[in-house]
Formats: C-alpha cells, structure tokens, sequence
C-alpha cells in the first residue's frame, strides 16, 4: 500500500487528479487525469508572459536563412539583370558581417548612382560598347564586406574596362573611375546597412512579426508565456 500511496503522490504532485479504483477481480486501478492547460496565442498574453515568449523567437535560428531570404529578394527587385547573394553571420567568429557578392549587371547599377543624366548617358553608352557586368569580391571563408578589396583594385578595374573599349575618341576615364568608384563605395554602405538591419531583425523584432510566426506554425502558451 505504500507504493501506491507514494505513486498517488507522485502524480497528484503534477497536476494529474489521479483516483484509485478497482476492477471485476479485486484489483487496484489507478485512473489518471491529465492535467488541464489553459492555451494563449501571443495577442492574449500579458507583457510579461509575452517577453518570455519573445526571447524563445529570439533564441531561434531560422532568422537567419529568413532575413537572408527578404534581402536577396530585395537585390533581385532593384537589380534585376544582376545576379547578387549576401553571405552574412552573426556572433559566430571572427569575421562575421555581411557581404554583398556575385555579379552585377552594371546598369542596373545607374539609377543609383549620384550623377547627372548625361554622365548616366555616357556611362550607358560605354557600357553598350565594352564590359557590361562586375564580379564582387567574395570569402569563401569568413562573412565580413569585401568591398575595400574592390576598392583596392579599382585603378585596374578601371584599365580593364578602358581595354575592352573600342578605340572611341575623348573617352572620359574619369568618369568610368568615378562610376566604379561609387558603386563600390554603395555597395560598401550597403553591407553596413543591411548589418545594422540584422541586429534590429534578431534582437528587436516587433510584436506583430511575432504574433505572424506563431499563428502561422499554430504555436500556443501557456499563461506565462512558455510554449505548450
């Protein structure tokens, strides 16, 4: 009788209500009762439940294949020729960042670009008549911004462009270094930028953010904002 009285025990300790019973023969049947728990989604919580279920969405690691996904969206709508992808890491190791790599069809690049409309046209024609795409310097092993090593090399990019010119008259190379000058350093601002988003994306998202990821995957809590 001890062993059941310390089973009864132990199961009204987690909520079971259970009740002892016996069968046709005599025998001692412990019926349990599962414990009843009340379900919230994440709009009925109080504040304070809701900060517990915040930090579980925050400790999550999907973000990063979602963020990475938003943003390459975001390239292919406003470079829509260009072929662009982001390497990106975070509190991970040395060199994490975010890099803006692959190949640009360079005008794609022009409706960015801080100039006038007739250097955008001259710069459009010379583009029609030599190089037309760049490749971004990439790791292929850490996630930092690369583009101070495009930057690096821009006197050659430059001279590599200049070669595939045709033989035109008052070519203004100036203005071609200008162009690539910019552009790199856009792109650079970028990697920034798309860093700085990062940070807010994990560590401040908003509630309605939330509240779409877990009534999208059916993810209820209990009262105190733990999942069920």
């Amino acid at each position: 009788m001890n062993a059941i009285n310390s089973i009864m025990d132990t199961l009204t300790a987690c909520g079971c209500a259970p009740s002892i019973t016996t069968d046709e023969n005599g025998g001692i049947l412990i019926k349990v009762n599962a414990p009843t728990v009340n379900s919230f989604t994440f709009d009925q919580l109080d504040d304070s439940a809701k900060e517990n279920a915040r930090q579980w969405y925050i400790n999550q690691y999907d973000y990063l294949e979602c963020f990475q996904e938003d943003i390459e969206n975001d390239l292919r709508e406003k470079f829509p020729d260009s072929n662009l992808k982001i390497s990106l890491s975070w509190l991970c190791c040395q060199g994490d960042g975010v890099n803006i790599h692959g190949r640009i069809y360079l005008e794609d690049f022009l409706p960015f670009w801080d100039a006038s409309e007739k250097e955008k046209r001259t710069m459009r024609f010379y583009l029609s008549k030599g190089l037309y795409c760049y490749d971004f310097s990439g790791h292929t092993r850490y996630s930092y911004s690369c583009k101070f090593m495009d930057i690096d090399a821009l006197d050659g990019t430059v001279d590599d462009f200049m070669h595939y010119l045709p033989d035109l008259r008052g070519i203004n190379a100036e203005l071609i270094k200008r162009f690539y000058s910019d552009m790199f350093d856009y792109f650079d601002e970028y990697d920034s930028v798309i860093y700085n988003d990062l940070y807010d994306y994990i560590y401040n998202p908003n509630d309605d953010e939330i509240s779409d990821f877990f009534g999208a995957n059916e993810i209820y809590f209990t009262a105190g904002g733990e999942i069920i």
